[in-house]
């Protein structure tokens, strides 16, 4: 009996934590799903939301469209310009309580900027972790 139990513990264990990390994944779809009924959005001037996805059971995507116009517009450089989106996206991931679902279950969430020729500017990615250096 002992032994059945040794074995049997284990595996509850991981089919419970999977149906967890599943329903969050369910739930990133449902978000992923209602972002992209609005795509594309005109965020601003240089740039578009194109659109999302859910790319594991705990990475969400953005993927956006930038006119490559932005960068000669404001003088900078592609790292002024990337080393700007970190602290702003950084600050909205950690400190934003629309983004609270994602920080509570430790979400990677990555935007990825593409030139409308689509040619990658650059890519950022975010989690917990860069909450607290």
């Amino acid at each position: 009996m002992k032994r059945l139990l040794l074995v049997l513990l284990p595996l509850l264990l991981i089919v419970g934590c999977s149906k967890k990390e599943s329903s969050f994944k369910k739930m990133l779809i449902k978000v992923s799903n209602e972002v992209n009924k609005n795509t594309p959005t005109t965020v601003d001037k240089y740039t578009t939301l194109q659109s999302s996805a859910v790319l594991g059971e705990k990475s969400f995507l953005y993927l956006y469209i930038v006119d490559k116009n932005v960068l000669e517009d404001f003088n900078l450089t592609k790292s002024e310009w990337r080393k700007s989106q970190v602290t702003f996206l950084t600050n909205f991931y950690c400190n934003d309580s629309s983004f609270g679902i994602f920080k509570d279950n430790n979400a990677n969430v990555t935007w990825k900027y593409n030139y409308i020729d689509g040619s990658p500017l650059t890519e950022i990615e975010i989690n917990n972790n860069d909450c607290y250096n």
